[in-house]
């Protein structure tokens, strides 16, 4: 449901299908879906508990008493809509942007194997409640089990429900073709519109526990045809999206998961991803042939073999086509030419969950932090590298860094054997079948990871030495993360103001 990028190919047998290639990298990325997964499954069994607290793992506490830029996961998380769980009502499920429809599959077999466990959970005691005492009931039902709702002849804890949103109606066509042909077609519904674009029906929000509070009265309906879109039954109790680039926010996450937020989740749904952290190194990048696009200024062209004279080029007016400065390029550093001038430096902290809690000022639509970044060796500053960790759901992240490693468990299902993947479908159709992969067979390690690096190259490079700071301005607006160089320090106390030119 975000921005797509250049590097497209047509699709065969439709009409205007375009799909960027990175889809295909990303549907093959063992550590991102396993991440998904997980967290998935985390996030199932939260939503159909019905404890009344829920206190996440220590890992996904980490940030509290940042600077107020910074904005940690929530220590607690609230109990559920009234009647999210133990319920006849559907478990509504909203997935924005859909692709191949992948995490609405996830999700929707991950409650629904919740509901199962807790329906045979519940028929269970039934049988047990002829011979049990009343003693013996009111501790069982003291333990989250209603008596009364326990004794009933026939007890329903509900369905799944799930909305698929995507913007691009070629995908969407494709998405519902996947989602039928892995027999999810009774539980999810593919809607090819932009989240903005699909509403609530009139009414609904009754069974999911809704309690926003209308202010100012009712909304001005739009025009007709601007308010054309997908219609959901009722409010969502769990929201699932990637919709994040490279540099986090390009897809529009932060306008989507605000919107729907507002206008489509119940009060208290959980959201995944539920968290993001960002972060920054100053870099030396010198000028390559590939995969470096900028910057472009002096290109050395000819070396005299005697007076070993250079001739350059100078091409910097060709930067007229470059676009804003506060744009990034996607690079995988593994690939690059570089040298790292400072240690990585945490930016920004993104808590999402916070949108559904009714905190907005957790997450903002935009956001400054100065921040003195200490030079670590002598070079020639002329970009910013920055990368985020995903927090999807209690503490299971993956990360876009080109030095972290996959976490224990993860790697344990990279080693061997990748079945779990294909693990996660309510009835796994006939086609789908365990995989191993064999050691030895093929030349070469295979990339993990999908995910490439952000580049923001500065509009001047600046000479800096070991021991001096760098002040630096970074800033995010609701689609982009910029720096912009403010001062440098040098290691005798002095500072010297950049020639940066402005990039808001």
């Amino acid at each position: 449901e975000g921005e797509e990028e250049e590097g497209k190919v047509e699709g065969e047998g439709t009409s205007s299908a375009s799909v960027c290639r990175w889809h295909y990298g990303m549907l093959h990325d063992i550590e991102r879906n396993l991440t998904y997964l997980n967290g998935i499954e985390q996030a199932a069994k939260r939503m159909i508990s019905n404890t009344g607290t829920y206190i996440p793992s220590s890992s996904c506490r980490r940030g509290s008493g940042d600077d107020d830029h910074t904005t940690g996961p929530p220590t607690s998380l609230p109990p559920p809509p009234v009647d999210a769980s133990f319920s006849s009502s559907p478990h509504r499920i909203l997935d924005i942007g859909a692709g191949t429809g992948l995490l609405a599959m996830m999700a929707t077999s991950a409650v629904q194997r919740q509901l199962d466990e807790r329906r045979n959970e519940v028929d269970g005691r039934g049988e047990r409640g002829g011979d049990m005492s009343r003693e013996d009931k009111m501790k069982e039902g003291e333990e989250g089990v209603n008596e009364e709702v326990r004794d009933k002849e026939e007890y329903d804890v509900g369905k799944v429900e799930t909305y698929s949103l995507e913007v691009l109606k070629d995908i969407a066509g494709v998405a519902e073709k996947i989602v039928d042909h892995n027999g999810f077609a009774s539980h999810i519904h593919v809607i090819p519109h932009h989240s903005s674009k699909v509403r609530v029906e009139e009414g609904g929000g009754g069974s999911a526990g809704r309690e926003k509070e209308e202010k100012g009265g009712k909304e001005e309906r739009q025009d007709e045809n601007e308010n054309e879109g997908g219609v959901m039954q009722d409010y969502a109790n769990m929201v699932v999206s990637e919709i994040v680039d490279v540099g986090l926010l390009g897809e529009g996450v932060l306008a989507s998961l605000m919107d729907a937020a507002k206008r489509l989740a119940a009060k208290h749904a959980i959201c995944i991803p539920s968290s993001a952290r960002v972060y920054a190194q100053l870099m030396e990048v010198p000028i390559q042939a590939a995969p470096l696009c900028f910057p472009l200024a002096r290109v050395p062209i000819q070396v005299d073999s005697e007076s070993k004279a250079k001739w350059e080029v100078d091409f910097s007016e060709f930067h007229v086509f470059r676009g804003e400065v506060t744009s990034y390029e996607q690079m995988r550093t593994s690939e690059l030419t570089h040298r790292p001038l400072s240690s990585p430096f945490e930016v920004f902290n993104y808590d999402f969950q916070s949108l559904f809690d009714g905190d907005t000022n957790k997450c903002k639509p935009s956001g400054t932090r100065l921040a003195e970044v200490k030079v670590t060796q002598n070079g020639t500053f002329n970009a910013v590298m920055f990368w985020f960790d995903l927090n999807v759901f209690d503490g299971c992240t993956f990360s876009t860094s080109p030095y972290s490693a996959s976490s224990p468990s993860i790697s344990s299902h990279l080693s061997g054997s990748a079945s779990a993947l294909c693990q996660f479908w309510l009835h796994p159709p006939s086609h789908v079948r365990e995989w191993q992969v064999e050691d030895g067979t093929m030349e070469g390690t295979p990339q993990r990871n999908c995910w490439k690096q952000a580049f923001t190259f500065m509009p001047s490079p600046l000479s800096v030495e070991e021991g001096q700071s760098v002040k630096m301005m970074a800033k995010y607006s609701d689609t982009r993360i910029s720096f912009k160089p403010l001062s440098v320090t040098s290691t005798r106390g002095g500072s010297s103001d950049t020639d940066s030119d402005s990039d808001e």
